[in-house]
């Protein structure tokens, strides 16, 4: 019961009266704030009622200026004509006993209305009259004539004139009428004619309060029209104000946003120019060096110059210089392989554990020529991922390789591999030169080069760590680099192998 009571309190129904009050207020505010729509519908909607305050004020100030007097007789003629029906009404109903009575009745309302009742038969005789009234005689047609002529409404207003105004009755078993006559008396009236400020002042309040209301959009929208025009123009730096949370704040947003990536795949774009004029002089001076050298030592072999020995020198330094030109090739024509759309992976179950282990043991002797130690941290139990072989030792060589061409010697490569989330984490680190931020940034981006020199030894075309990158992707997996106390670091994350993930 105590429930009930509480559910049925006023106080409980007035205050969650005031609370969907609130929510439905702030909602509304939420809601023109986000509404370009609803924003305009309102602030038509309080031009419309200002105008209208502003037009009846005008007409309340104006009004004086264009009300006319006239002379009206209809409100006399009215109570005259009101009272001989109600004379007729008494007397059809039974209402009056005798004709004394009745005679008493006619006579008030010639005091009341000054107006002459007659009672006359159905020839015009006269049966009974008021004290006033003379006339022993009446013709009915005039009067019937000239109480119709009033009863259509005509010569109410204007010129003072006689009002007349019959009813029939029974009387006593005999027919007859109910006749009354009498000068109408004047009222002064006044008409109100047509105020020409009121229309005029509507519509000047209406337009300059939405003109002005208006203005600061309108003005906006000319913001972002002008802004369009100038990031048309080139300008890609420039940027829009936003002002509000409406579709025109969201399209200043997008505006903005656009321009941005505009901007960013512009520069994008010519940074990849810039590459790859930078790569093609580089290739021409790659391809251009080992192919002269090939040039003049097949020259000298055909003009059968020095000795059986010397020959066999030009022979082996033409294959090198050959060997070198086909492995520049074999790069460019990778990574446009790489880049393509349609790449098949030829997928297999492979242990990655055993993969590291069988191709640093390949590396080894060359690590070793540079002084160069592989540390390796390796787990326990094998680790297996489903990757491409042939496409992923390529990933480990290229790695590899850098580590080796570009590590500080004497020092170590540390390979470790781990387990981390749904994958596995391989890392290849090793000290290395300081490297700038847009260095680590930019390291895998296509024919970008650490190394700026053109020294044969360090070298390269620049797409060995592009191509790592196109590959570990194609796996489904990243690859990062990160430069910690002068250890150069390369992680690469792999997805689990589904077949070990059971």
């Amino acid at each position: 019961m105590r429930t009930l009571f509480r559910w049925l309190s006023p106080i409980r129904w007035i205050k969650t009266a005031y609370r969907w009050t609130k929510t439905g207020f702030f909602f509304l505010v939420e809601y023109c704030k986000r509404s370009l729509r609803f924003q305009l519908i309102l602030t038509f909607s309080f031009c419309i009622l200002a105008a209208v305050l502003a037009s009846s004020v005008v007409n309340l100030l104006t009004e004086d200026m264009y009300r006319r007097p006239y002379v009206d007789y209809s409100y006399s003629m009215e109570s005259m004509d009101w009272e001989t029906r109600d004379l007729a009404r008494r007397i059809q109903e039974g209402e009056v006993e005798d004709n004394q009575y009745l005679q008493e009745l006619m006579n008030r309302a010639q005091e009341l209305r000054g107006v002459q009742m007659l009672l006359v038969d159905l020839d015009g005789k006269v049966l009974m009259k008021s004290s006033r009234a003379t006339e022993s005689q009446v013709d009915l047609y005039s009067v019937i004539s000239k109480a119709m002529e009033l009863r259509s409404g005509q010569n109410w207003q204007g010129e003072r004139q006689e009002f007349t105004a019959f009813y029939p009755v029974e009387l006593n078993g005999q027919k007859g009428y109910v006749i009354a006559r009498g000068i109408p008396e004047a009222t002064i009236q006044y008409q109100v004619e047509f105020n020409g400020f009121v229309p005029f002042s509507f519509v000047l309040v209406f337009f300059y309060l939405f003109y002005r209301f208006t203005k600061r959009k309108t003005g906006y929208i000319e913001e972002l029209a002008a802004s369009l025009l100038v990031i048309s123009q080139g300008k890609l730096d420039h940027r829009v104000n936003v002002r509000g949370e409406d579709e025109l704040g969201s399209l200043a947003r997008n505006i903005n946003r656009m321009t941005e990536e505009l901007q960013e795949n512009i520069e994008r774009e010519r940074r990849a120019e810039r590459t790859k004029a930078e790569l093609i002089t580089n290739v021409s001076h790659d391809l251009r060096t080992p192919l002269t050298s090939v040039i003049g030592y097949l020259r000298l072999l055909r003009d059968n110059a020095g000795s059986e020995q010397e020959r066999s020198e030009y022979t082996r330094i033409a294959y090198e210089k050959a060997e070198h030109l086909k492995r520049l090739v074999e790069d460019l024509f990778e990574y446009a392989t790489l880049s393509g759309q349609g790449v098949q992976l030829h997928r297999q179950h492979v242990s990655l554990t055993g993969m590291l282990e069988q191709l640093v043991e390949e590396y080894v002797p060359l690590a070793e020529e540079q002084q160069l130690t592989f540390c390796k941290k390796l787990p326990a139990d094998r680790i297996y991922v489903s990757v491409d072989p042939e496409k992923f030792v390529r990933v480990l060589e290229n790695l590899f390789s850098n580590a080796i061409k570009y590590g500080h010697k004497p020092g170590n490569i540390d390979i470790s591999l781990m387990r981390e989330g749904e994958g596995v984490r391989l890392t290849i680190a090793n000290k290395a030169d300081d490297l700038s931020n847009e260095d680590l940034r930019r390291m895998f981006e296509r024919f970008y080069r650490v190394e700026k020199s053109r020294s044969r030894k360090t070298g390269g075309t620049g797409l060995g760590l592009a191509i790592v990158k196109s590959i570990v992707e194609l796996h489904g997996g990243s690859i990062r680099a990160e430069l910690q106390e002068g250890i150069l670091s390369f992680h690469i994350w792999l997805p689990a192998d589904a077949q070990e993930a059971r």
